[in-house]
């Protein structure tokens, strides 16, 4: 449905983006995740038409979008501030595009609140002004509003960044829950790796103004395709020199002494591996815990190395510092670079 064709955008001599290409297909959720600086941002707003590619094609259901206006793409947009209208109530706010369009009170107002109940917004506070609503219902009105002009995509510029822990939890499951009710295609944008794991179809890591890898969050998580990914996409351990001897020790496949290698923190155990292929055993000595509520994190003196792992916290495995305990892990599980 989208595809980004050699797409390069350029800031007078500073290359931004560096020829692109990836494909989205319909009805998909896919999320655009990297650090600050990585090009993530920019490239979403090539797609909506803020910007201009000095190069390549965006081409959208088969026709080349590249040079058309904003308002012509048929792409709702909801922006990390929600960009919500302080002087209009939450109707007003819903309804703007609608009146832009010119079209009929009733129908504006039977799409308004059609739209409104989909996310969870009631006619009280259609009636109530924006600032009287909470962060969670300002993102749902900046949701509505996108919405009721019927996109075919639907973009989302780190829109849960403003918001608590917990609240961010609630409306990861709502966005997820809304966009397939309405089975459109979302690209979303965000430097939160949890976010992009828990909402995604297919993630693409940026880097730099690349692309380092494309994949579900499962092949991203645990196939990482280069060195960044793997340190960039939640916990893990490096291992290197020492270790990595010990590992070719006992492993029937071998690593490459001579690069580094990367595990799972939840790969590593402290209980044995029976039906692992590839086992290996290292003797570690607490050094941190650190207590997490449902499980504990360890740290543990390996040699001259540390390793951490993760215990589920059900109090018949936890470990004091200074403990030395033997460590269970699959050599099939460290990925190298």
């Amino acid at each position: 449905m989208i595809e980004f064709q050699n797409v390069e955008i350029k800031y007078n001599d500073f290359v931004a983006v560096e020829s692109m290409n990836f494909s989205v297909n319909e009805g998909e959720f896919f999320t655009l995740l990297g650090p600050s600086g990585c090009g993530k941002t920019t490239t979403l707003r090539s797609l909506v038409g803020f910007i201009t590619p000095s190069k390549g094609n965006i081409i959208v259901n088969g026709k080349d979008v590249t040079h058309l206006p904003v308002e012509k793409r048929n792409i709702g947009i909801v922006f990390q501030s929600y960009a919500l209208f302080p002087t209009m109530n939450v109707y007003e706010n819903i309804a703007f595009g609608l009146r832009v369009q010119k079209l009929k009170k009733e129908e504006i107002d039977a799409i308004v609140i059609e739209t409104a109940s989909k996310v969870d917004l009631n006619e009280q506070q259609l009636s109530k002004n924006v600032s009287e609503l909470s962060g969670g219902q300002q993102q749902r009105v900046a949701i509505a509003r996108a919405l009721v002009l019927k996109p075919h995509i639907l973009v989302l510029d780190e829109p849960l960044s403003n918001l608590d822990a917990k609240l961010r939890g609630q409306m990861r499951i709502e966005l997820k829950r809304l966009q397939s009710q309405f089975g459109i295609t979302a690209i979303y944008v965000t430097h939160d790796q949890e976010e992009a794991l828990t909402l995604s179809d297919r993630i693409a890591v940026f880097s730099k103004g690349k692309i380092e890898q494309i994949g579900t969050p499962h092949e991203i998580y645990n196939k990482s395709a280069s060195r960044f990914v793997c340190e960039f996409i939640g916990d893990i351990n490096r291992i290197d020199g020492e270790i990595v001897k010990q590992v070719n020790s006992q492993a029937i496949k071998k690593l490459d002494v001579s690069r580094s290698g990367y595990v799972r923190l939840e790969q590593i155990s402290t209980t044995s591996m029976p039906k692992v292929q590839n086992p290996v055993y290292l003797d570690g000595k607490v050094i941190e815990v650190e207590f997490n509520g449902m499980y504990n994190k360890y740290t543990y003196r390996v040699g001259d190395a540390t390793i951490r792992n993760i215990e589920k916290n059900d109090g018949t495995n936890a470990y004091t510092k200074g403990q030395e305990v033997q460590l269970f892990l699959n050599a099939d599980d460290i990925m190298q670079y």
